[in-house]
This record gives structure tokens, sequence and C-alpha cells, in this order.
């Protein structure tokens, strides 16, 4: 992560990375049913419009990226908790980046560092009722992991190619 943050150019590719990895999961998540949505209460884990309002503050030079691997099939709660699983993680460890982006580039929550603010002071809330929300529903836990794992390889990739 640290070549990500050497300059505002280099954070810029990795934020177009995650955007394309965010931009058909979150479609998919849109697809759901509205009861899947008040469920996982949805509108508020959206993470697409940060990304694009970090990207249109740092006005890079349009990079474009192609997912290689499969995001998981959703089409049932156990899948979807499993993905939703990692990408919620991820924003605890956000918060971690949120600090070292404020220290090597200068940026906040308004200015370029809205997608790894996230929740912001609500962080810990979210992530206890999210998973406090995966004991409660998670009936096939083979599923959710298999979903896991594949949004964990998503991740990668998107790292990998990000800061190649």
């Amino acid at each position: 992560m640290g070549r990500a943050f050497a300059s505002r150019q280099s954070y810029a590719q990795l934020l177009q990375g995650y955007l394309a990895m965010y931009r058909p999961f979150e479609k998919q998540m849109e697809a759901l049913p509205a009861e899947t949505h008040q469920l996982l209460d949805w509108p508020s884990r959206r993470k697409q419009n940060l990304l694009e309002q970090d990207l249109k503050w740092l006005q890079p030079v349009p990079l474009e990226h192609q997912l290689s691997v499969q995001l998981p099939d959703l089409g049932d709660i156990n899948a979807t908790l499993g993905a939703l699983y990692v990408v919620e993680g991820s924003c605890l460890g956000g918060q971690v980046l949120y600090r070292r982006l404020q220290e090597s580039l200068a940026l906040d929550r308004e200015h370029g560092a809205s997608f790894f603010y996230g929740y912001g002071e609500h962080t810990g809330a979210m992530w206890k009722a999210f998973t406090c929300l995966l004991r409660q529903q998670v009936t096939d836990c083979v599923q959710a992991a298999d979903a896991a794992c594949a949004m964990f390889q998503i991740f990668e990739q998107t790292l990998v190619q990000s800061l190649a």
C-alpha cells in the first residue's frame, strides 16, 4: 500500500481500481430485493459514491481497469453476507489508511479521502451491527465463506493491478 500513497496520482490509480470493482459489485447489490436492502441497511453501506467523489476531487488521468475474476453470485443471502463481510471488514482497515492519507498526502474526507474515511466515528458501530446480522442470518457457512474468499481475491487483484 505504500506505493499507492506515494503520490496523489498513484493514490488515484488505486481508487480507479477500486471503482472498477465496486461498480459491478454494487450493481449486483442494487438488483437484490427491497427486503434484502432493508435487512442489510444497504443504502448506508454503498461505497461507489465515495470513490467517485474522491476521484472527482483528485481529477486524475482516467485509467481503464478490468476485473478478470468473477464476482460472487449474490442470489442467496449467505453469499451476499459473505461478500459484504469482506467489503465491510475493509472499512476497519480503511480507518488506519485514512490517517496515513492525512499524513502522507494531506487529504481528508472532504478532499479526496472520503472512501477510506468511510463511516468515520461510526465504523465500529456499523461493523458490530453487521457481524450481529451475520450471526443471525447466515444459514450456510460454506456458501458465505466461498463468497468471502471470492471477494478477497477481487480485492487482491485490484491492489496488484492498481499498483503495478
